[in-house]
This record gives C-alpha cells, sequence and structure tokens, in this order.
C-alpha cells in the first residue's frame, strides 16, 4: 500500500519479531473532516430517527396546548406562572394554525420554519427558569425544563421535510 494514495499514517511497533509496519490508522485532510461533520449533521437533522410524521407534528402540537392551557391546575400554578402558561398555551395554538401541515387550518407558515421556532423554544424553555429567575421553584422549573427537552426531542424525531419536498415532481 502506498502511504500517499491511501493517506495512511504508519506506525512502528516493536514486537517478537522485530518492527512491523501497522498502517492501521486513517488521517483525515481538512476537507475531509469537513465533509465528515457535514454529511454527520444532514443525517442528524435529516435523516435520522425521523418517526414523528407532520400528521403526528400537528396532534403533538394540539396536545401541547392543552397541557400548557392545563399546567396551571394539574400543577397548582397561579400568578404569574398560570399566565405565562395560558400565553404559551394560546401562542402556540396559533403557531400550530397557522403552520402549513397536515393539521394546519391557514398554512402560512411554512413547516421547516414551525420546526425552526420549536428548536429554539426547546433551549429557551430549558434555560428558561435560571434566565427568568424561577429555578428556586421545583415545580415550575422542572415543568419548563421537562417541556424543553420534549420539544428538543420532537424537533430531532419529525420528518421535517415531505417527501415532495425531498423529490419534488419533473415536469
Amino acid at each position: 500500500m502506498d502511504k500517499a494514495t491511501y493517506n495512511l499514517r504508519s506506525t512502528e511497533k516493536k514486537g517478537e519479531l522485530g518492527y512491523i509496519k501497522a498502517p492501521h490508522l486513517f488521517v483525515k485532510t481538512n476537507s475531509q473532516r469537513r465533509l465528515s461533520r457535514f454529511l454527520f449533521h444532514h443525517y442528524f437533522f435529516t435523516c435520522a430517527m425521523k418517526i414523528i410524521s407532520p400528521t403526528l407534528h400537528g396532534v403533538l402540537d394540539y396536545l401541547t396546548c392543552a397541557l400548557f392551557a392545563a399546567a396551571p391546575s394539574l400543577f397548582g400554578f397561579t400568578g404569574t406562572y398560570a399566565t405565562v402558561c395560558y400565553i404559551l398555551a394560546g401562542g402556540y395554538l396559533l403557531i400550530s394554525l397557522l403552520t402549513n401541515m397536515p393539521l394546519g387550518i391557514l398554512k402560512v407558515l411554512p413547516f421547516w420554519l414551525h420546526g425552526r421556532l420549536e428548536l429554539v423554544s426547546g433551549f429557551v424553555f430549558i434555560i428558561s427558569p435560571w434566565l427568568f429567575g424561577f429555578a428556586e421553584n421545583g415545580v415550575a422549573r422542572n415543568f419548563f425544563v421537562a417541556m424543553g427537552a420534549v420539544f428538543l426531542v420532537v424537533f430531532l424525531c419529525t420528518q421535517w421535510r415531505t417527501q415532495e419536498d425531498r423529490h419534488p415532481a419533473m415536469g
């Protein structure tokens, strides 16, 4: 094997029979590293674990709205926490109704943009107890951190691009 052709790094090890060459480590060039990172991100964000269809995502959206609306009663939130939950329920309902997905009504907001909003929301929910100073309230902190984690998992598992988006009809 030619070292230059295969881009291999040889290491010499002393054994019973003397020195042996072991071309076992592949050395990547910078362009190969960039391509690997691109392919990993492309796979992770567009191909891997995409078990949630746009229709199922719509169902989950409306269930999330119901959960935010019911959270004050379920978890005993009062005052500001209850108001924030009601505002989130209404805002999330509005975004779901405006999204171009099977269960959206007005279909104004592109589905991929809906996904990016959920991605940002997930991170904001996770840091919100410390960002807005309610980390000492364990129930509220845990609720918002859990909702943020759920948003991120749903984002990673949703098929944001439909089959038509991936393979447009020739015409």
